[in-house]
């Protein structure tokens, strides 16, 4: 918001100009959604190429990515700032939108919200928080917010940007000899079974979508890692070793589990595999996406 004061242009013979029709302010509209975990005013600067990872298949809270429509920061004296006397505060209405209608939703205070909601900046407390939940799988997607538009009919926008990526990893967790669906609630308790001292050798199936993802993909050992070994083959050929880095070309899409010493406890085996597009020395949490099965 700009203040300032309208003066009059100099009289003939001499006389001085002066104020006229008092101070006057223009409103610049401005809006602003961001990422939770990118909302620092440097994160600004790289966030219409910033992808956040939003997990499609998931049941950990700690996975649920959040966006938050900030306060547009205009002539407000909500935020302390000095009051106007001629006039009341501009409180724009801002619409929120998202370019996947059909790919994600936005959920506030447990109620779903609809694609390009309109909200009077007056009448609600910003922030406002909302979670995405994805609906199906987005190779990139945009959330924008517009505000008031000038004179021009020029809207204020602000965009972030994500992909819905499904990371999967199956296993024979009802024990009825097929991987599928069934499986999914009970990958981590009971989880699968790997027998010692057999020639049957437990299949599990890894699946990353969409596809021409730029990121890395890691099986890991997150417990039990000297209880098991891995093979590409039912056969026992192609050892694949823990921690091995793949690209989504030449991930495995079966790898089988060998059982080489006894467990001690149930469930003392946990594989742990990790989509990440992180930097290489990162390790931000928006970048990437794991799946457990035990």
């Amino acid at each position: 918001m700009i203040e300032d004061s309208v003066v009059g242009l100099q009289q003939s013979g001499g006389g001085k100009g002066g104020a006229v029709n008092g101070p006057f302010r223009v409103t610049v509209p401005s809006v602003d959604v961001d990422w939770v975990g990118f909302t620092a005013p440097l994160d600004e600067t790289d966030e219409e190429t910033r992808f956040v990872i939003v997990p499609f298949n998931t049941n950990s809270v700690a996975d649920v990515r959040h966006v938050v429509l900030n306060d547009p920061f205009d002539d407000d004296e909500r935020n302390g700032r000095p009051p106007f006397t001629y006039g009341s505060p501009v409180n724009p209405t801002i619409t929120l939108h998202w370019e996947a209608n059909n790919d994600l939703g936005l959920v506030h205070d447990k109620k779903a919200i609809k694609n390009g909601i309109r909200i009077n900046a007056r009448t609600v407390a910003l922030p406002l928080d909302f979670n995405v939940h994805p609906l199906r799988i987005a190779h990139n997607f945009k959330i924008y917010t517009k505000g008031l538009a000038d004179d021009d009919g020029v809207e204020s926008v602000d965009t972030i940007c994500g992909r819905v990526v499904n990371l999967d990893f199956d296993v024979d967790a009802n024990y009825d000899g097929n991987i599928d669906e069934l499986d999914e609630p009970l990958e981590e308790n009971p989880g699968g079974i790997v027998c010692v001292n057999t020639n049957n050798l437990t299949p599990i199936k890894l699946t990353l979508e969409p596809v021409d993802l730029p990121g890395n993909i890691t099986l890991r050992a997150t417990m039990g890692a000297n209880s098991i070994r891995l093979w590409r083959n039912a056969n026992r050929t192609g050892p694949v070793g823990l921690n091995e880095v793949w690209t989504q070309a030449t991930m495995p899409p079966a790898l089988y589990v060998e059982g080489i010493n006894n467990s001690t406890t149930p469930r003392d085996v946990e594989l742990t595999l990790t989509y990440d597009e992180n930097k290489q020395g990162a390790n931000n949490p928006l970048f990437k996406c794991n799946e457990k099965s035990g």
